[in-house]
Formats: C-alpha cells, sequence, structure tokens
C-alpha cells in the first residue's frame, strides 16, 4: 500500500529530460515563490499525529540520533522515557531508525514494529525521516500490490501524473493546474500488465506537443521517463527558458475498484492547498 511509511510504498524511478538541454538546480529561490511554512495533510503521514504541546512562552523540541550500527537494548527506551519528563512540543528523527540491510521480509516488519512501540509510548508527536538503514534496499520499499487495467486512466490504477508549466511568470507561479495539452502539459500514464502497451492518457496530444514519454513495470514497481524539447520550453517563455514548475504524483491502488491513493511531490495544483511557485526548477 501507498504510504506505509518506510515499511511499503511504489517503487518509481522518474526520468524527466529536457530535450537538447539538461534541467538547471533545483530551486524556489525565485521572488515570486511564497516561502512562508506550511504543513499539508494527506491521507498518510510521516507523523504520529499533530497534537503537540503548544505553549507560546516555552517552544522546545527534541532530535533523536540513529538507532543502528549497534545499538544498544533499553537505551532508546530510556530516552522516550526522558522525553515525557521534558515534555517537548513534538520530536523528530535524524533517519536510521531499525537496523535494515536485509531482504528478510519477516525481520524488517519485526524491527518496524519493535520501534513503532516505543514511538507509540511517546506522549508527544513524533515525525519520520527515513535513513539509509530504513530504505536500503527493493525489498523495503516495494509496492506490495500490482493493480493494472488497461480500460482506465491512469488514476484509477497503479500509474504516475507529470505536469509541467514553462510559460513565463505570473502564469507560471499562479498556475492552478488548468489548460492541459495548452498551458501546460500533464503527461498520465500506466505500465501495461505483462508485457502489454503502456496506459497513455491523450497521447496524440501530448507528443503534438514533441514530448516523449514511457512507463514499464518493473519487478518492484515501475519506470517512468519522459523528455520534453528544448524548443517547447523556449517557445512558452518566448526566449530561452529560465525556469518551469514540476509537479508529480504517483497514483496507488491495491485491489481492483479500490480506493486511490496519491502521493504528490508538491501540493495539487488544482486544489486549495496549493501555493504560488511551488515546484520551480531554475536554470542556472
Amino acid at each position: 500500500m501507498l504510504g506505509k511509511l518506510l515499511r511499503g510504498g511504489i517503487l518509481v524511478t522518474l526520468g524527466l529530460a529536457l530535450s537538447g538541454h539538461t534541467p538547471g538546480t533545483v530551486g524556489e529561490g525565485s521572488e515570486e515563490v511564497d516561502l512562508q511554512p506550511r504543513m499539508y495533510v494527506q491521507e498518510i503521514n510521516p507523523w504520529t499525529h499533530l497534537e503537540w504541546n503548544d505553549d507560546p512562552a516555552n517552544f522546545q523540541f527534541a532530535i533523536v540520533a540513529d538507532r543502528t550500527g549497534g545499538h544498544r537494548k533499553g537505551v532508546f527506551e530510556d530516552a522516550v522515557g526522558k522525553l515525557n519528563l521534558l515534555q517537548p512540543e513534538f520530536v523528530m528523527s535524524v533517519g536510521d531508525l531499525i537496523e535494515g540491510y536485509t531482504e528478510d521480509v519477516p525481520l524488517i516488519r519485526d524491527q518496524w514494529e519493535e520501534f513503532q512501540g516505543f514511538v507509540d509510548a511517546l506522549e508527544m508527536s513524533f515525525f519520520y525521516v527515513p535513513g539509509n538503514h530504513d530504505i536500503t534496499n527493493l525489498v523495503q520499499v516495494e509496492d506490495e500490490r500490482s493493480v493494472l487495467d488497461a480500460a482506465k486512466h491512469p488514476w484509477g490504477q497503479d500509474g504516475i501524473e507529470v505536469r509541467l508549466d514553462a510559460r513565463p511568470d505570473p502564469l507560471r507561479s499562479n498556475g492552478t493546474g488548468q489548460g492541459e495539452q495548452t498551458d501546460i502539459i500533464f503527461v498520465g500514464m500506466s505500465p501495461g500488465e505483462k508485457g502489454g502497451e503502456m496506459v497513455y492518457y491523450q497521447r496524440e496530444a501530448v507528443e503534438k506537443q514533441g514530448v516523449e514519454a514511457s512507463c514499464a513495470k518493473t519487478e518492484n514497481g515501475f519506470f517512468a521517463e519522459i523528455a520534453v524539447p528544448r524548443a517547447y520550453m523556449d517557445e512558452k517563455q518566448g526566449s530561452a527558458w529560465e525556469k518551469f514548475r514540476l509537479n508529480i504524483a504517483v497514483d496507488d491502488i491495491d485491489e481492483q475498484n479500490g480506493t486511490l491513493a496519491q502521493l504528490w511531490w508538491r501540493p495539487d495544483w488544482r486544489k486549495g492547498k496549493n501555493y504560488p511557485g511551488s515546484g520551480t526548477f531554475v536554470k542556472r
């Protein structure tokens, strides 16, 4: 299931290329980007809860170190007890929460159940951060159930949605995901089952813009690759391109006609949680 934090999920490799030019540095440092901190709550989140201690006169939070590389039994549990005495607003980790580095699935689950027991004893919210021990191999991040259906849209099965806005500002930063295939590029794909042809939403309209895309099933998920012509970027911006805005959503369903779970890289541009300039790339 998508979002089983550090215990499952979809393994997706996404390649994005601008034909004739490599993308610039990732950045949201342009003047139109709103940098106010926000927290976007989804169906599944990397924290235990958001009911933290809120005392304006006494703000403090705790950071716990990793517990790998020969951790000593009882040390982390003792730290949990002391944190409950200190009562910080919240607790966050630096990753490496389990030993990992194994393809023994029952062992991985046992390690996570043990760690989750420690976290459940905390009286304040805990924020998870993955480390290399937590997601070191494909077994630890694989999709447990692959649901593919050639008769459905990509968002009706396991798939991926990519949106790219190359228009000049303020149109780009203030865009709300409208004008698919006219104002912005929208690529929605799902891999084919057992070597079948991939599902490609509005393929003809996408390819008219010179965009090439591919999506194929792998042993542990699927692979997606998209190539966007530099000429398209330049034309949209009216000169040599300088910036573009990107958003990606991974779609996951665990059974036919089941509930869709989505993992967004940035908030859905079409929804109220969208904020100006999110996902902006700047050429350096």
